[in-house]
This record gives structure tokens, sequence and C-alpha cells, in this order.
């Protein structure tokens, strides 16, 4: 209790002189005061800390408030200061503790990938499966594992928040406890509306932010605990075997808004009955005795994988070894967490039982026991003492289903004005000119895309006689059309998608899969591949790419049989060179047509893929 004593004086002396500045915010990175404490006597007033001294995740007393977890944009909108002055101080009190302390930013980081065998908090027992990690990837309890990962740090974030930060407000001290006591870790929504006309949220790469801090709540200027992180020294010696080039965390990509439109027709996906089934849902590993199915291509884990390479490839967050290090990494867990538990409450699917039993190792469940979470423990989010806000109002099934089919309706980012101000690696790719494009086909065609350009994309996605159009000038949200008086399964659907299958560990580490039509990038999928325990390890796995936007520009989308001639794959390593495809022996790529307005017999929306697979490689 001393040293949270000489922090509470240290935070007086420097807000003193924050307050000093009238109400204008100090132009200072954030002090030092945040790193007098080491791990000591104050560990043992945390709840989640045992007499042990051990940590581990309470259950959630059923009489107790569920709070709901924010989209980002929501949380750091100027209205919420309040409370995301507290997250980010204690964000930021998190990363200064030492690797030792259970509680510190390394510590928690270290649980996901390497150093290999460094065990968490001395829990008994090797580092996951491979020793390297205790994180679960192409296999069904990838969703599950990663919630009690998340609900971990915001566990110990809400915990400093409430006992640390929050006293240090001299004046309203209770109403700032409280308010602490309420906060969930945000989610980052890279398929919403919001992230539409804001990609790549400023939270997470500006170097300040503007914050209340205590004794009276005046504006200070700290240095955003979101942008990076510093290694340890000893882990990142371990971490420069896997391509880090710097102790401190950087990425080398953000989203655009095109990435943004693929994510959201990757996402409106997971709502379609379709893929009612837990294991094609909850990860990339093929079926082999059902590798045609369309439902194997669509999982929670390739969306999860391409975010992960659309900011990271070569980079922290592109590996499976050192992704967890870049704190953008928790904000983007929490999204698939939240998406998780709205297919749950769709449909509600669950692991199979004979791995649902299965210890989530190192998440402790108790005090003075190794006893480990499980899927069963994890089912519901209120079990951690959260929920989202689409399930708050008691929300579930087909409406549900209903629902998120409208928020994710179809986006044709030839409409979309990238507002994304970062500068990104990939804007070099070569890029379709459709001011200048011939459109092939007969007349009926050409007329009807020039209709289609001429109004903006102006048929809006229809969805059980829904209407869902955004009034904004910076993009627009349509879908392409089905000429006048032709059956759309003949023309291959409203959409097009490349279905690929490929063994993850092909060149023992992650690697990209680009699609071009006609030489222009279609879009692209991240294989975030873990390395091999052994030679000869092999872990096929399934995921997709939307074709759609690009062979409608080229005017193709209606016509298969000539998709082959003009779409092509090529692989990427890790840092962004091209591969032999020859080194890819088990990639299999097929290309497939759906109708997204399909209706089943209780007229619940589905997709409805096209029989026949055009098979493009090998």
């Amino acid at each position: 209790m001393q040293l949270i004593g000489v922090l509470a004086a240290a935070l007086a002396l420097i807000q003193a002189t924050a307050m000093a500045s009238n109400s204008s915010p100090a132009s200072n990175a954030y002090p030092d005061h945040i790193g007098v404490h080491r791990a000591g006597a104050e560990r043992q007033h945390m709840s989640a800390i045992g007499t042990d001294g051990q940590m581990y995740i309470p259950v959630w007393k059923a009489s107790d408030a569920v709070y709901s977890r924010q989209e980002v944009h929501d949380f750091f909108a100027p209205k919420n200061i309040r409370a995301y002055s507290l997250f980010l101080q204690a964000f930021y009190y998190m990363k200064t503790l030492p690797e030792t302390d259970p509680r510190s930013f390394a510590a928690i980081a270290n649980i996901h990938g390497e150093p290999e065998g460094l065990t968490y908090d001395n829990f008994p027992g090797p580092k996951g499966d491979s020793n390297k990690g205790y994180c679960k990837h192409a296999d069904p309890l990838f969703p599950l594992w990663h919630r009690p990962y998340i609900a971990l740090i915001e566990t110990v974030i809400v915990e400093i928040a409430t006992t640390v930060i929050a006293p240090t407000y001299t004046q309203n001290t209770t109403q700032w406890v409280a308010l602490a006591k309420t906060i969930r870790f945000p989610y980052w929504d890279y398929a919403s509306d919001a992230a539409l006309k804001d990609p790549y949220p400023a939270i997470f790469s500006q170097p300040s932010v503007v914050i209340l801090v205590g004794p009276s709540g005046a504006q200070f200027t700290m240095e955003n605990p979101l942008v990076s992180f510093s290694l340890p020294e000893d882990i990142y010696d371990e971490m420069q075997s896997s391509g880090m080039r710097s102790q401190d965390t950087y990425r080398t990509g953000a989203l655009s808004t095109h990435e943004v439109a693929q994510t959201r027709a990757q996402v409106r996906l997971l709502f379609d009955t379709t893929l009612e089934d837990w294991f094609a849902f909850s990860n990339t590993q093929m079926d082999s005795g059902d590798s045609q199915n369309p439902r194997q291509f669509h999982s929670i884990e390739g969306i999860h994988n391409n975010i992960h390479g659309y900011v990271g490839s070569g980079s922290y967050m592109g590996n499976p070894a050192s992704a967890s290090y870049d704190p953008i990494f928790y904000f983007h867990h929490c999204n698939i967490d939240r998406l998780t538990a709205l297919y749950q409450a769709c449909f509600n699917e669950f692991p199979d039982p004979s791995i649902a039993n299965t210890p989530l190792t190192p998440f402790r469940i108790r005090p003075g026991s190794n006893d480990a979470w499980t899927s069963y423990d994890s089912n519901s989010t209120r079990a951690f003492g959260y929920t989202y806000p689409e399930l708050a109002n008691g929300t579930r099934g087909t409406q549900l289903a209903r629902s998120l089919y409208q928020t994710y309706t179809f986006v044709d980012p030839a409409g979309i004005v990238d507002t994304n101000p970062n500068g990104r690696r990939r804007d070099s790719v070569k890029r379709r000119d459709i001011s200048t494009r011939d459109v092939g086909g007969s007349p009926t065609m050409y007329q009807k895309a020039t209709r289609y350009l001429e109004k903006g994309l102006a048929k809006a996605y229809s969805l059980a006689g829904f209407r869902h159009s955004i009034e904004a000038t910076t993009f627009t949200e349509n879908k392409p059309t089905t000429p006048a008086g032709t059956d759309a399964a003949a023309f291959g659907g409203e959409a097009a998608y490349a279905h690929y299958s490929v063994d993850m560990h092909s060149i023992d580490e992650p690697f990209t899969v680009v699609f071009k039509v006609d030489g222009y990038t279609a879009g692209s999928s991240y294989v975030f591949a873990t390395r091999k325990n052994h030679h000869n390890d092999v872990m096929v796995i399934g995921s997709s790419v939307v074709l759609t936007f690009e062979l409608y520009q080229a005017g193709l989308l209606h016509k298969p049989e000539e998709w082959k001639k003009h779409v092509t794959v090529e692989l990427r390593d890790f840092v962004g060179d091209t591969v032999d495809l020859k080194r890819f022996p088990t990639l299999n790529v097929i290309l497939r047509g759906c109708l997204h307005d399909a209706e089943d017999k209780d007229n619940n929306p589905y997709t409805k893929w096209s029989e026949d697979a055009i098979q493009l490689y090998p």
C-alpha cells in the first residue's frame, strides 16, 4: 500500500502542473510517475489475485450488474472522455509493470505466443500443445479460448482503474470509482458503417491523446499507450528469430475502405443459416470429408486472420508468435469475441461435448487452484460480467440474424472514397481505373452497367422488404444487380468468391493469398500460420476472398464461363515477396457464384451457392 501512496503523491505533483495551465492540455508526453511502482504488496488488494499471489478470472456473480462493451469509435468519442481517461491511464500503468507481475502487459502478451516455454504465472505443464504458445488456432476452441484471454486483460484494467487510477481524483472520487467499475474493453468493428468512413481509428496511431487527470479532472496530454509496446530485452531477443526488426512493436499496414468492404461481405456470411455449424464457423481447419462445401471457407478465424494481415503482415501483428505484444491485438480480438457471441445468440451453437471440457489454459477460474476455464464455463459472456450492445435487449435467434443482415449490408468499394490518411505499404498495388474501362457483353449488359454507374451504384441492398441506405458523402452502400429478365443462377449469382485450401505450414511462416482479375488486385486472404512443431507437420486450412467487386468492374460478374481466363492467384511471404506456387503443393482454388437474396421455407435469409464450382488451380 506504501507504493500506491508514492504513486498518488507523484500523480498529484504532475497533475498540479496540468491544472496550472488552466484548462489547456499540457503539451507533454505522459509522465514517468506511472513507472515508480513495481510488483509488490499492492498486488494483494486486487480481486483477481488470490491469496497465493496467482492470477485468476473470477466468475461473475449473477446478482452483479453486467456492462456492455462499446465499439472503439463510441468508446473514444469526446463525450466519453472520463471513461477513456481511466482506461488509458490503466493501460499505461499495466504496460510499466515488470514481466514478472502477472498483471503486466508483458506477462499477459506472453500467453498467446512466444517465447517458447515461458509459461504464465507458474501455471503447470507446457505452454500449450507446442510449448510455443497457449493460443488455439485452426482449432474449434479458437473463439472460446480467446474469450477468457480478453477477459483477463479487461479484469486487470478495470481493477487498476478502480483501485489505482480513480482514487487519484480527489474531487468526486466516489463518482470516478463507480465509473471505473463499469469500464469494459472496447471492440474494433472493422466492418461497421463507422469503419467505412474511418477504417483505421486515430486512437491506434496518434502519438498523444488528451485526457482528464486527477485530482480535479484537468486536461492533460499523455503519451498514447495504444500505439506500441517496448518489449523487455529478453523477450525481444527471442522475437528477432520471428523476423521482428524493432524492440518497439510496429505495424506495416492500416485498413483501407476496400478492405473494410471485403471484411463486411465476409462478416455478413457468418449469420447465414448455411454456416450453422460450430466446426465450420469456429476455425479454418478443413473437414477432409466435405472439402467442397462452401461453409468450409467462411469462418470467424478466416476473418480474424485477414485483419492480422491487413494491419501487420511483415510486423508484430502478422505473426502468431508476436501479435499479442501489439496493443491493437486486444481490440481486434474483442471484436472476434463479439462476433462469436452474436453467432451463438443466433444459432445456439457450441463446441462438441467431446472437447467442451478441455481446459482453456492458463486461465484459472478460482483462487488457490490450477483449475482452468472451459468452453462450458465461458459459453456466456455474462460469466465474465460483460455483454454487447446487440445482445443487451435480449434479442436472439432469427430476429437477431435478420438484424445483423441489415447491419452488414453489401458495400461496393467502387462507390467509396478512401478517407484513410495513413500511408500504407499496399497502396502501390495495381488498381483498376473504372473511368476508362471497356464493359464487354451484350448491349443489355452494357446499358445495365452504364445505368449502374451513372446512378452512383444506385440499387440499395434489399432483404425481405428491408432497404438499407446510408446518407454520407464519403461512401455509397449498394450491390451489383442481375440483368432484367435473366436467371440469377445462370449468371453465377449476385456475388463471387474464390475458395481456397492450403497447408498453413507450407513455408513455415505466415503468408498471403492474393487474387487478381486481369492483373488488378481483387482481394487477399492472410494465412496466420504458426511454425511447425515437426518437419512433416501438415494442417490444411480453408478460407476465401471476395471477387464480386473486381469481376463486376471488368464486366465479368455474370459470366462465370469467363472467370478462369481472367482470375489469377499468387502467394506472398511474410514480408510481401512473391513465392513460387510450386512451394504450395496442397494449394487448391475453386471459384463460386452465389445469390445472397435467397430465402428458405420460413423466409429466413440465406446464401444460395452455385452447384458447380470452377476449378482455378491447379
